[in-house]
């Protein structure tokens, strides 16, 4: 009977001398891609000429304030996308192990996150 190897999967593994370093980058969701990509081009539209607005001299004091107030939560949508762009590319999770621990590094919308178990509390992995 001839044996039939496994297919190479997404995940790297890289044996150290202190463990396993196992990466495992993202799923690209091609409709999120193209879908916020487009939307940028808009959104960096609408940002510019809501600047450009900004800083005209007969603007009114109360239209000026909302402008701006707009424009903080224009950046920080912007922020989003521009993260969620970058972790459909360049998003990785880097499962660590060693003689002591276990870590699983996971990037998030706000910020990444590192999780550290003891390995002798780890159960049915």
């Amino acid at each position: 009977m001839a044996y039939v190897p496994p297919a190479s999967g997404r995940a790297t593994i890289v044996t150290t001398l202190n463990g396993a370093l196992i990466t495992i980058p993202s799923r690209r969701n091609w409709f999120i891609i193209l879908f916020l990509g487009a939307w940028t081009g808009g959104w960096a539209f609408g940002g510019g000429m809501a600047l450009l607005n900004l800083f005209k001299p007969d603007m009114p004091v109360l239209a000026r304030g909302f402008l701006f107030f707009w424009l903080c939560g224009w950046g920080t949508a912007l922020w989003f996308v521009g993260r969620t762009l970058y972790l459909q590319f360049r998003g990785n999770e880097v499962i660590s192990v060693t003689r002591e621990t276990l870590s699983i590094t996971r990037p998030g919308r706000f910020r990444t996150t590192q999780r550290n178990y003891a390995l002798n509390d780890v159960r049915r992995l």
